[in-house]
């Protein structure tokens, strides 16, 4: 009954009671048997899909992609095997597999299904008002591809080629957020507001968001100093400051850059917070609506100055925001944190009061006569004690 190819010959006649897979081919010659089983097989393959369990997803192929058929000629040989007579014979046709076809299409499922693990990373935009915005590592994923054929394998074996469950491993990445965070982070941040009449004088804000741009994305590396009237530059016209209500000699005047002291101020307690090395500081001669007594830092061109060292073993990121709606202007830095469960407190206090000096009047020949112009207004003093101190937190 074989052909030259080693093919059961067309013409080749099968007995009673004969059937594959529910397929009834008593008495029918192979050819026309096969051509029946052929139809059959072709609808029930374009069926067939086998879903691949991913944990985060499930991948169908159909059985053309991963090379799966049946096996025709060997259910038709058995077939013709078979004795004249006999009862009922059922013969069910067997899954076969064409390997090359199979690790082609398992080789690209698997580079296109597993994934390099992705490390934890941090993006820093000095304009906006969260400045450092983290994202967290992802873990990566390799299939292991020759696993995989052994199963499909043997599935296609078994005749069960529904569902397999992806043989992988997982890839750590490299840094993670908690690395990230343990070396950069945000440590402190201070608010201080410009509402009111006096600290919302137009060129006074001005003055306030011009100093803040200029601050704003400073890195210092460990080590390196902050200087405040180093950052600013000359407080001058010709270096577009423009005059605004500023202390000088104990009273208000205007001068050209006038509310940058509240730029230092602001920043002075965000470093304070940070336990950063205060190098140079001084305070008004009389105390700041924008913050407790004591806690302000007078800066001037040529003259007095804010600065301070980064004093811890990280870079540190240095951000000025002022919100406009809001009336606030607010410093922030990032860097290595504190011990965990540690935090700085700041007190000031008013330790007393001290005497009048009254009120300082000038001879001005140019005045009308008994006219009496005060130059500086008599102050009550108030020395203030300023004190920065680590404390634990409580356990919850």
């Amino acid at each position: 009954m074989l052909g030259c190819s080693g093919k059961l010959s067309d013409t080749a006649k099968l007995h009673n009671h004969i059937s594959i897979d529910g397929i009834d081919v008593s008495a029918k010659k192979v050819g026309e048997a096969r051509a029946l089983l052929q139809g059959a097989v072709d609808r029930r393959l374009a069926e067939t899909r086998v879903d691949f369990l991913l944990p985060d997803q499930t991948v169908t192929l159909t059985a053309a992609e991963l090379g799966i058929s049946l096996d025709i000629e060997s259910a038709l040989r058995e077939a013709a095997a078979l004795e004249r007579n006999g009862g009922d014979r059922i013969i069910n046709m067997r899954y076969t597999v064409d390997k090359t076809v199979m690790q082609d299409a398992l080789g690209h499922f698997a580079s296109l299904y597993s994934a390099a693990a992705t490390d934890a990373s941090v993006t820093i935009d000095a304009n906006v008002a969260i400045p450092v915005v983290y994202t967290a590592e992802q873990p990566g994923r390799r299939i292991n591809e020759t696993e995989l054929a052994q199963l499909v394998t043997a599935a296609v074996e078994s005749g069960s080629v529904s569902t397999i469950t992806v043989p992988y491993s997982t890839l750590e990445p490299a840094v993670t957020l908690t690395s990230i965070q343990a070396k950069q982070q945000l440590v402190a941040q201070f608010t201080t507001s410009f509402e009111g009449s006096t600290l919302s004088n137009a060129n006074r804000v001005f003055n306030i968001e011009k100093g803040a741009e200029m601050i704003n994305g400073i890195v210092l590396q460990p080590g390196e100093e902050f200087d405040c009237n180093e950052a600013l530059g000359d407080r001058t016209a010709e270096n577009g400051w423009r005059e605004a209500p500023g202390i000088r000699n104990g009273r208000y005047e205007n001068e050209y850059g006038g509310g940058v002291c509240q730029i230092s101020s602001t920043l002075f307690n965000a470093a304070m917070m940070a336990d950063l090395e205060i190098l140079e500081r001084s305070p008004h001669s009389w105390p700041m609506g924008y913050v407790d007594i004591g806690c302000d830092a007078t800066i001037s061109t040529g003259g007095k100055n804010f600065r301070f060292l980064n004093s811890t073993s990280e870079p540190l990121y240095i951000f000025m925001h002022v919100d406009e709606e809001l009336q606030t202007l607010t410093a922030s830095l990032y860097g290595a944190p504190l011990e965990d469960g540690m935090y700085i407190v700041i007190n000031s206090e008013k330790t007393g009061t001290l005497e009048s000096a009254g009120e300082e009047v000038m001879l001005d020949e140019t005045l009308p006569y008994n006219t009496k112009v005060v130059m500086r207004e008599a102050r009550t003093a108030r020395p203030p004690k300023l004190t920065r101190s680590i404390t634990a937190a409580m356990a919850s």
